[in-house]
């Protein structure tokens, strides 16, 4: 039985609706991302899927996202994704076991972003306006320049 609230995060390229009502992330990330070229640099399309789990007896009115964009220690952006919880709500359980918590599953999509040098995503969740919990963070490395000490 889950007894707090905590989540992860997936970090992809792009989150795609396919027909089926099914979602596909594209270009899925691993613990960071590497850029082969100097900054500054574009990304077309950035996205993360962000799934929340919460005990069972808690009752979820409102979810906000707070995904932080940081170049070095400056925080560059900051952007409050409100979601309701209503309609994406599901249990948590091995099949015949009872429910252990519930989950919610947000996709978000940044389209495009910018990168001005090493920094980081991180991405932090308020259940019901309560304290903010991390759920993800992802670096953004860039190559060392030659000549650079």
């Amino acid at each position: 039985m889950i007894k707090e609230p905590t989540g992860y995060t997936i970090f992809c390229d792009d989150i795609r609706q396919e027909i089926s009502n099914k979602l596909t992330l594209v270009g899925c990330y691993g613990s960071e991302v590497v850029f082969r070229n100097e900054a500054p640099t574009v990304l077309p399309a950035f996205a993360a899927m962000v799934t929340i789990i919460a005990p069972c007896d808690m009752k979820l009115i409102s979810i906000e996202l707070i995904a932080e964009f940081f170049d070095g220690s400056t925080l560059l952006e900051l952007s409050r994704i409100k979601a309701s919880p209503a309609d994406k709500e599901a249990k948590v359980a091995p099949d015949g076991e009872p429910a252990r918590g519930k989950s919610v599953s947000i996709p978000i999509q940044w389209s495009p972003l910018r990168f001005m040098g090493n920094g980081y995503l991180r991405i932090s969740c308020s259940l019901n306006g309560g304290e903010p919990f991390r759920v993800g963070k992802i670096p953004f490395l860039f190559p060392e320049s030659e000549g650079k000490n």
